[in-house]
């Protein structure tokens, strides 16, 4: 099975490009910028196509047409960070017209499969219904009603996988364990006061999930949008999250608890319900967080 990946010089979809590598009945193929500096090993660069997207991806049509996928997992993504009004532009250009146009390149090209990315936040404290924690979450969600629209009138076969926090080695990201790495200096780390209760996926059932939901996809007769949720399940305490990589590092952080404000609607509360993954993925979770930790912490000292 031939599989396009966009956003695969990303941390997952660099990750999921070389556990789709591994596997001999799938064929993954590359999209990325024309400006993207991000290397590939060579033994896996040499088992995937690359495509490039020129500047505004117009060129999207003509590669879709010449390249024929089987499936596109949608990866590419613009978080929202810093000055909301200075990202409109990037925000909506890179979370809604660019899946857009690959959804009809699709269309034009009858591509059928195609697995979204979504995120927890479009649920602002674990709600339910519709509430989006940012822009972000909200341009995502966007995108999702368009392709509903897709699946309604061309038959795509398509699933949303609203992911939590990931984590794991080689991680570029300015996420949690990146402040981590540096909060053991003299001067100390500034953090919230702490009493946020996040869910932590390791990078490798990331991907198995991911790799299930192609499974699944494939088996599914007719055109529908499902969506599920990917996380461990279960959430801890950010202070109790400090105590446990203090624990199994060895090494006390230097943390001024309150030295930065919550964030503007700060999610307080994040816990990933599984269950529909588990009954129509056939997927679960295998790292806690204390084995990934040490996972992480053992890559680093490498």
């Amino acid at each position: 099975m031939r599989i396009f990946v966009t956003g695969a010089t990303g941390f997952i979809g660099s990750n999921l490009i070389k556990a789709l590598a591994r596997q001999t009945n799938h064929a993954p193929c590359i999209l990325r910028k024309m400006s993207s500096t991000f290397e590939f090993e060579k033994d896996i660069k040499s088992g995937c196509e690359m495509f490039e997207l020129d500047a505004n991806a117009d060129n999207i049509y003509q590669i879709i047409q010449s390249a024929r996928p089987d499936m596109i997992i949608h990866l590419a993504s613009l978080t929202q960070r810093g000055d909301r009004k200075g990202q409109i532009d990037q925000l909506i250009q890179s979370n809604i017209l660019f899946p857009t146009k690959l959804l009809e390149a699709m269309v034009g090209s009858g591509v059928k499969h195609f697995i979204n990315t979504g995120t927890s936040w479009e649920h602002f404290n674990g709600c339910e219904d519709y509430d989006p924690v940012d822009l972000y979450a909200s341009t995502k969600k966007a995108f999702e009603d368009i392709l509903q629209y897709y699946v309604n009138a061309h038959n795509i076969n398509a699933l949303t996988i609203k992911l939590f926090d990931t984590y794991g080695p080689n991680d570029l990201r300015p996420k949690l364990f990146s402040f981590f790495k540096n909060a053991n200096n003299q001067e100390p780390t500034d953090l919230s006061p702490g009493e946020q209760y996040l869910d932590l996926l390791y990078i490798d059932d990331v991907t198995s999930a991911y790799i299930k939901a192609i499974d699944y996809l494939t088996l599914r007769k007719h055109g529908n949008l499902e969506s599920v949720f990917i996380g461990y399940g279960q959430s801890y305490q950010l202070k109790e999250i400090v105590s446990m990589y203090e624990n199994i590092s060895g090494t006390p952080l230097n943390i001024r608890w309150g030295g930065r404000a919550y964030r503007e609607r700060e999610v307080m509360r994040a816990q990933a319900n599984i269950k529909e993954s588990r009954e129509k993925l056939n997927w679960k979770p295998k790292v806690d967080l204390r084995e990934g930790l040490s996972k992480l912490l053992s890559f680093d000292d490498k």
